[in-house]
């Protein structure tokens, strides 16, 4: 069923108050808000002091997540979908990088989605320890801070912003790298190059052709957040942008290589 939905932002000040709040337990209660806050309107506010509003079919989204049977192949159709249902809003682009937005779409846009996604069933794993750690990453993954929440730094947001800068019409193969690193590219994307959608495209396209010691090793804790924090910081200082898309991507992996052989 389609649904028109109003789209606001939550006040900067709230936003503080309900980033303490909002615990992994207070999330999995869709109700936790209404113990403390007694409507929408005492937590938020209009965009731009304008009217803006979008039409989508919630149970779609719902309809992808308890059909797939992997978290990432769900989060690679999220991905797209809300890239373009989003696009319908006609919102102003520098909308999409407000703290303030995503917590409004997290909160009361998609909770029944996100908690359902990350919180509840984040594969559907017999094994127990399986389970407890893929839990652990997708929680670490939307609230970033456990138990404290950073309920704007991630969760759907990632979603968008890797769609509207990787083109998946051009790149579909390249949203599936992402959520198959979704570590290291998450880490990349909230760097300042990360958002830059050449030097995006030309990591994702580094990532794939790097050997599975090279990915094994990208992926740990150590090198997941390290090797973005050089690309990004390398990037920067050599204006990788300004090289063709082949000797950006060949420099990357060049780059992620050689970091990895020093510091292993």
């Amino acid at each position: 069923m389609i649904t028109t939905i109003e789209l606001f932002k939550i006040n900067q000040d709230k936003l503080s108050e309900l980033s303490n709040y909002l615990t992994i337990e207070n999330f999995k209660n869709l109700d936790f808000l209404s113990g403390k806050y007694k409507s929408i309107e005492n937590l938020t506010e209009k965009i731009n002091s304008k009217d803006f509003s979008f039409s989508i079919d919630l149970n779609e989204y719902m309809d992808i997540v308890t059909k797939e049977k992997f978290t990432k192949d769900a989060n690679k159709k999220l991905s797209v979908k809300l890239y373009f249902d989003l696009l319908k809003a006609n919102l102003p682009n520098n909308v999409f990088y407000l703290n303030e937005f995503w917590a409004f779409i997290n909160l009361f846009v998609f909770p029944k989605l996100i908690k359902t996604l990350y919180f509840d069933n984040p594969d559907k794993s017999e094994e127990p320890s399986i389970k407890l750690k893929l839990l652990e990453k997708y929680q670490r993954y939307y609230l970033n801070n456990v138990p404290i929440s950073n309920i704007s730094r991630t969760g759907l947001w990632f979603l968008w912003i890797l769609a509207s800068k990787v083109n998946p019409v051009l790149n579909p193969d390249l949203i599936s790298i992402a959520f198959d690193f979704i570590d290291p590219v998450k880490a990349m994307i909230e760097r300042t190059q990360g958002k830059n959608s050449q030097i995006l495209i030309a990591w994702l396209k580094a990532i794939s052709k790097l050997d599975m010691k090279y990915q094994k090793l990208l992926k740990s804790e150590k090198f997941r957040s390290i090797i973005p924090t050089h690309l990004n910081n390398l990037s920067v200082i050599f204006s990788l942008e300004s090289l063709d898309d082949d000797m950006i991507s060949q420099t990357i992996t060049n780059e992620t290589m050689e970091l990895i052989d020093t510091q292993n």
